[in-house]
């Protein structure tokens, strides 16, 4: 006797998982932008620091752990309900079109699958880098310094000094591309799991996807940009 399927073993509980944690994850992608683009206040260290501290105090410390574990369950939640519906669409069409024409796919859906997997090694990197402060350019070691933590707290200064290597702004700048057309069509399949798929909505549908895409893309360019042509110090 065949079994009944829970929610999240049908395709339509797989993409209402995806677009929750698209939800969660596109909201902290607004909030950590906004955050990231003190760096061109009045007084931008005083901004970048003071906001960066305000993150680790809030809810007495613990709220930040809170925000941390929702977005790891999103960012799981995400990864998984993308490769069980690619697993999915390959299991109803194990053999594969003799001639493949794009006619309808577009760059960031044909690179949905690589470019996430390249989105993940990049959020690793990340963490890495500015989170831990593996990397941080004068030859700084966390585990070896015992001065290091007396700028741990000075995010501005951590900025400015990763920066201003041209191959650390290269690699931000060139996984902002990625995020961007991530973005697009993780934007665009949204709106259409809400219901918005009508040939009266598509072309508004596309120009509110690439318009959130390339207002985060650009917006988190501008930051390695500004330090590399001196617009910030």
């Amino acid at each position: 006797m065949a079994t009944a399927l829970s929610l999240p073993q049908t395709t339509i509980g797989k993409k209402a998982i995806m677009a929750a944690s698209s939800i969660v994850l596109m909201g902290f992608l607004v909030g950590h932008l906004g955050g990231n683009l003190l760096i061109f206040a009045e007084n931008p260290e005083v901004a970048v620091n003071s906001y960066s501290n305000w993150l680790r105090e809030f809810g007495h410390g613990s709220m930040i752990w809170i925000v941390r574990a929702v977005l790891i369950a999103a960012i799981l939640g995400h990864i998984w309900g993308a490769f069980t519906i690619t697993a999915r669409n390959k299991a109803a069409r194990p053999v594969g079109y003799r001639r493949k024409q794009n006619l309808r796919s577009t760059l960031a859906s044909r690179t949905m699958v690589y470019g996430g997997l390249g989105l993940l090694a990049y959020i690793v990197y990340h963490l890495l880098h500015l989170t831990w402060q593996y990397g941080i350019p004068g030859g700084r070691n966390p585990m070896a310094d015992p001065a290091y933590p007396l700028i741990d707290t000075n995010v501005y200064l951590n900025l400015i000094e990763s920066f201003q290597s041209p191959a650390i702004a290269g690699v931000y700048v060139l996984a902002q591309v990625f995020v961007g057309l991530h973005l697009y069509h993780g934007a665009w399949s949204f709106l259409q799991t809400l219901g918005f798929s009508h040939p009266r909505y598509n072309e508004m549908r596309k120009l509110a996807a690439a318009g959130f895409a390339g207002l985060i893309s650009v917006g988190f360019i501008l930051i390695p940009l500004g330090v590399q042509f001196g617009l910030v110090k």
